[in-house]
């Protein structure tokens, strides 16, 4: 089995280029181990570990993904939270609540 695409594509850089063809090709070659057509498919989350096995982490961030945390990863906001008991986490939303009110009356 082989992957086409119906209309011609357009890159925005080389490097996106590059990334594309070579999950393209890495696909094609794990499809064609198969053998049987009853295997010879991968799943979504097989597509994006390739992609994500070909696009290095670079300053923390992957290519492409902006400021987005890696898949697995915790952003540094959300984990500075998650070490807060939900009771000081109530407390702290009720406090800024509070001082929201009294700016508004």
């Amino acid at each position: 089995m082989r992957i086409e695409v119906a209309k011609p594509v357009t890159f925005v850089t080389k490097k996106v280029k590059r990334i594309v063809e070579t999950v393209k090709e890495q696909i094609n070659d794990q499809l064609t181990q198969g053998g049987s057509t009853e295997t010879n498919h991968l799943t979504q989350a097989d597509i994006n570990n390739l992609v994500l096995k070909e696009i290095h982490i670079i300053k923390g961030h992957r290519f492409g993904f902006g400021t987005l945390p890696d898949p697995g990863q915790v952003p540094p906001s959300a984990s500075f939270m998650s070490n807060l008991n939900h009771e000081e986490q109530l407390r702290i939303a009720n406090k800024k609540i509070a001082i929201a009110d009294e700016k508004i009356c």
